[in-house]
């Protein structure tokens, strides 16, 4: 009989503070018919990290409220420039932020864009869940219509003690002119600070979220987006596919329920790219794009030129001290096609 803080149920949980909103922007068309046609889509997935707004409410991280802080309002908008200019120069069609404060921040991204202006390149819809402690949560600002979203997390109601904070998954169905609505899963899995066993639990119970979702719509035209603080190394593989939800740690007792999700990572192709997230003088792939069956990787790349990297392509992390850099994660992007 296992022990009951081992019984964590796999219930998906709606949180009820999903912002879902229609972006301004000059002459964007949200016509369905428009999109027809339409052939490979761009999403780019970025943990833009510990992205805060300058209005302190009490959630933030220690650096950025206090009397001790040096974060301002005049950091946040020269914050936002960058992220901005970023934006503009991967030219995605989808991006999925991690580390994003909340709704507002979206807004002020959105408004300070250049290409806001222009009909084919404007963003018109997007979306934020906050985490469970409501500091930091995930985002998405994309060119198509966003049809529905849900998010989903581990019910914590059997456990005797309180868990760490747990960001939910989202499920998103977007109209990009597929056969039929694109489904994006977006998460940020549980970081490995304190105990390693511990976490890596956690994020064993947030990988079979992930599966138990996709096994329950039966739908293969599907993306997950996101920083999952798992290398691809660290997960069950069979050729270039991932076994997700075969974990060291089964919170459901069904080691053999799984489904196969290609990664860009283990195309033979792809031997060659380091990773997309430097720490300690070593890169980890921790940032991913897995794509159910109907769906085909173009291309895929790491967003490691411009001012965001050093010279050696390295991503300059953002200090709050002195307000240089921009994040410690690279952009990660995928050209997706429906498979014919």
């Amino acid at each position: 009989m296992p022990e009951k803080k081992k019984c964590i149920c796999l219930v998906p949980y709606i949180f009820i503070l999903i912002l879902c909103f229609s972006l301004a922007c000059n002459s964007c068309s949200g016509s369905f018919s428009s999109l027809e046609g339409f052939d490979a889509v761009k999403i780019t997935t970025y943990n833009i990290q510990t992205f805060f707004d300058s209005i302190t409410v009490g959630t933030e991280y220690d650096d950025y409220k206090g009397s001790k802080s040096s974060w301002s309002e005049e950091k946040y908008k020269v914050r936002i420039g960058r992220l901005c200019s970023i934006i503009e120069s991967i030219d995605a069609d989808i991006f999925v932020f991690q580390e994003i404060e909340n709704a507002s921040v979206l807004q002020d991204i959105s408004n300070n864009l250049k290409t806001q202006s222009d009909t084919s390149r404007c963003f018109s819809h997007a979306l934020f869940v906050p985490s469970r402690d409501g500091a930091l949560g995930c985002a998405i600002l994309s060119r198509f219509p966003i049809l529905s979203c849900t998010s989903h997390q581990i019910d914590f109601r059997s456990l005797n003690s309180s868990p760490p904070d747990m960001r939910p998954l989202l499920e998103v169905r977007i109209h990009c002119g597929f056969s039929s609505p694109l489904t994006i899963y977006a998460g940020h899995w549980k970081s490995k600070a304190g105990s390693s066993v511990q976490s890596n639990d956690w994020r064993s119970a947030q990988e079979e979220v992930l599966s138990s979702r996709i096994m329950q719509l039966k739908d293969e035209l599907y993306i997950f987006c996101g920083d999952c603080n798992k290398d691809i190394s660290e997960f069950y593989s069979d050729g270039d596919q991932v076994l997700l939800g075969r974990t060291e740690t089964s919170f459901v007792h069904k080691r053999e329920s799984f489904v196969k999700a290609s990664s860009p990572w283990l195309f033979s192709k792809n031997n060659s790219l380091e990773g997309s997230y430097y720490f300690q003088e070593k890169w980890e792939k921790i940032d991913h794009f897995f794509l159910g069956s109907a769906l085909e990787a173009q291309s895929f790349s790491l967003e490691n030129k411009g001012s965001h990297v050093n010279d050696e392509r390295i991503p300059i992390r953002y200090t709050v001290w002195n307000g240089a850099g921009y994040s410690d994660h690279l952009p990660l992007s995928c050209y997706i096609i429906e498979k014919k």
